[in-house]
């Protein structure tokens, strides 16, 4: 066995991606998107998965429907 038939032979690494938004630059997504095209690239398995610190563009780091619900406050009052 060659050095070479080693590497082929290797499993690839799995890399996770978890970024959040560059606040006027870039959302989590597309941030998520450049990172996973480039580790892949360079032959990585790659898990991304868009972040938020629940700010800005948090509503941006999910898929799915956004879902309008009314809810009281901490008292149980009615806002």
């Amino acid at each position: 066995m060659t050095g070479s038939d080693l590497l082929v032979s290797q499993p690839r690494s799995q890399v996770v991606i978890a970024m959040d938004k560059f606040r006027g630059t870039a959302n989590a997504p597309a941030l998520c998107d450049a990172v996973a095209i480039a580790a892949q690239r360079h032959g990585l398995n790659v898990d991304a998965q868009p972040m938020s610190d629940g700010g800005e563009g948090f509503s941006d780091a999910f898929d799915g429907d956004e879902i309008m619900v009314e809810a009281c406050g901490p008292r149980s009052e009615e806002h």
